[in-house]
Parts: structure tokens; sequence; C-alpha cells
């Protein structure tokens, strides 16, 4: 049986997350997704010339929505951390307009794909986003 994972979001939290998924060995195959291209192809090169010296391989995907089908978790970790840069209060709620539209988003092209796993929401803020 396949242990498969997908991240959706690659900012500080998510990538982190997806870190310590790859590290640890957690998952056979781990999904990576975010609008910023560079950044998750970047982070997928990083995680594949570490796993050189990893006991365990992860299979990564990138950018594939189609491939959440048969994950077992996705995590999102949507957001837009650049809101936070004067925000003097770091009010979480102050990235509630962007995350409302990138959740919708996120859970349509979830929906499509055919996932039926585990969904683990981060993104804040968290309390308020179904």
């Amino acid at each position: 049986m396949t242990r498969k994972i997908g991240v959706i979001g690659m900012g500080h939290v998510g990538s982190t997350v997806a870190h310590y998924i790859v590290a640890e060995g957690f998952a056979d195959e781990l999904v990576l997704i975010d609008t910023n291209e560079k950044k998750v192809n970047a982070d997928a090169t990083d995680f594949e010339d570490a796993m050189a010296n990893l006991p365990a391989h992860t299979n990564l995907t990138v950018n594939d929505y189609d491939a959440l089908k048969d994950a077992d978790v996705v995590i999102s970790a949507v957001g837009n951390i650049g809101l936070q840069k004067d925000n003097k209060e770091h009010d979480r709620f102050i990235e509630l307009p962007f995350t409302k539209e990138a959740v919708r988003s996120v859970s349509q092209k979830l929906k499509a794909s055919g996932f039926s796993g585990v969904l683990v929401d981060i993104t804040n803020p968290v309390t308020l986003l179904p």
C-alpha cells in the first residue's frame, strides 16, 4: 500500500511540513502544489537532492491536482504571508479576504480531482475556514 500525501501552499508553513514529510520518510509519494511555479519547483529540487542522504525515498509530483485523487491526506497551507508585512499588530485575520478566495479555488480543484481522503487545514485564520 502506497502512502500518499499532498501539500497545497508551499510558503513558510507548507514547505516546512513537506520537508518534515520527506526527511522522516512519512510518505511514498508527495504532491506539492503552489501558484508560485518557481518556488514549488525549487522546493522539489531541494527535496530530490536531499534524498540522496536519506534512508527513504519519496516520489514527488508538482502542481498536479489530479495526482491528489488517491492521496490519503492533503494538507492545505495556502496563505499570503506578504499581507503581514506592514501589520504591526500581527492580526491573522488580515489574510482572510485572500484566504477565502484561495480556499474556494483550492477546494473546487480538490473536489474535481476526486480526492476522498483526509483534509488537514492549517490556513489562517483556521478558526473561520471550513
